[in-house]
């Protein structure tokens, strides 16, 4: 029985010793788990501690670019106006009219028996007294037609006054219109204009040394032939009763658009 007794304690104190040594082991993997678990957790904060201190450096590059290239903009959106502004300042204000009934024919704008090509021109310039100068003339249109008037044709100097409207009339622009002063692109045929939108422009510019004094100034008319009225009482061909006294009513519709207020016709009867 004590044989049994110590040999049951040496198998038991054996037996406590092993399940000491494996909770040891256990314990001390645990630890170690534990152990690498939190290193790796530190070079995981770590490195999101590195990454957020550039994340907060980039932000605050992008934040000063931001704010210099918007300073940028803010000085060029004051100055580039301002420069443009001086550069197409010009002294003088051109301003065109083309006047009813429009003409086909180009020596209808040139003659003196009608204004039918107005243009006003307003010195601007109060440090210069007066202003020499001439015209540069264009009639064109979308399809190619042109006629310009040539810059080294001389022409007669126009002074234009501070702060006092010119009117210049068709005898002042015939000059311009000579058949030796323009150059032209296109076909005039008979003298005609084509038909359509045409565009009366005009620039003016200094008499001596050709400086640039007004942008161009146009004007637009749609040239067409006029047609005549259509007669419809009596109608072609009717015979009319004879009465006495004789009174015939004649009626006629109009064939020619924008004209209406400002056409008159004259009536011709004749015996057969």
């Amino acid at each position: 029985m004590i044989v049994s007794y110590k040999s049951f304690l040496s198998g038991s104190l054996q037996k406590n010793v092993y399940n000491k040594e494996i909770f040891h082991i256990f314990a001390t993997d645990n630890l170690l788990q534990a152990l690498s678990f939190n290193i790796n957790r530190l070079n995981t904060i770590e490195k999101l501690g590195l990454m957020t201190e550039i994340n907060s450096r980039l932000r605050s590059t992008i934040k000063c670019f931001i704010s210099q290239y918007i300073v940028f903009a803010l000085m060029l959106a004051f100055i580039m106006p301002v420069r443009t502004a001086a550069q197409d300042y010009y002294p003088v204000h051109a301003t065109v009219q083309v006047l009813p009934p429009y003409s086909l024919y180009l020596s209808d704008y040139s003659n003196g028996f009608r204004d039918r090509l107005v243009v006003t021109l307003y010195n601007r310039d109060l440090q210069q007294q007066t202003l020499d100068c001439r015209l540069r003339l264009r009639i064109s249109n979308t399809s190619g037609f042109c006629i310009e008037s040539r810059d080294e044709v001389p022409q007669r100097s126009i002074t234009v006054e501070p702060n006092v409207p010119l009117r210049l009339t068709s005898q002042d622009i015939a000059p311009y219109l000579q058949p030796g002063s323009v150059k032209q692109t296109g076909t005039l045929r008979n003298g005609r204009l084509p038909e359509g939108m045409m565009t009366f422009s005009v620039q003016v510019v200094e008499q001596h040394t050709g400086r640039i004094l007004s942008p161009w100034a146009s004007g637009r008319a749609w040239l067409e032939t006029k047609k005549p009225p259509m007669l419809v009482m009596p109608e072609k061909d009717e015979t009319v009763a004879f009465v006495d006294p004789q009174h015939i009513l004649f009626r006629w519709y109009p064939q020619h658009q924008g004209l209406l207020w400002s056409t008159g016709w004259q009536l011709y009867v004749k015996s057969m």
